[in-house]
């Protein structure tokens, strides 16, 4: 039968594995931020979308970006590029569902993101 002085030294042993592991991990989280912060869109990189349609806007970010996108994000994009309208988010939301519906969509959902085809 083990005394309580091998199951402490067991005890702290696996502890310091759990340590080591702990290290591992906050590394591997910290180099992700930085590959996160690296992807995100630039700010300068933005099209003039007053004279598209909402429809032909959304399509052209999603290409550009080449990833799937939340409804948000696209809608912020195209405010930033100068489109302007009433219930932006109904109408892009809308404009992409009609367009995922079609023979040839040029756009399809991803989860709950949007993505170009």
């Amino acid at each position: 039968m083990a005394g309580y002085g091998d199951v402490l030294t067991e005890l702290r042993a696996e502890l310091a594995k759990v340590d080591r592991s702990r290290e591992r991990l906050q590394t591997a989280i910290g180099a992700i931020e930085e590959l996160a912060k690296a992807a995100q869109p630039r700010a300068s990189i933005v099209a003039d979308y007053s004279k598209m349609t909402v429809r032909e806007g959304a399509i052209h970010i999603l290409k550009t970006e080449g990833r799937s996108m939340e409804t948000t994000d696209i809608v912020a994009r195209l405010k930033a590029g100068g489109k302007q309208q009433s219930d932006m988010y109904n109408s892009t939301y809308t404009a992409l569902a009609r367009e995922s519906e079609k023979d040839q969509p040029r756009v399809v959902r991803d989860g709950k993101l949007w993505k170009a085809v």
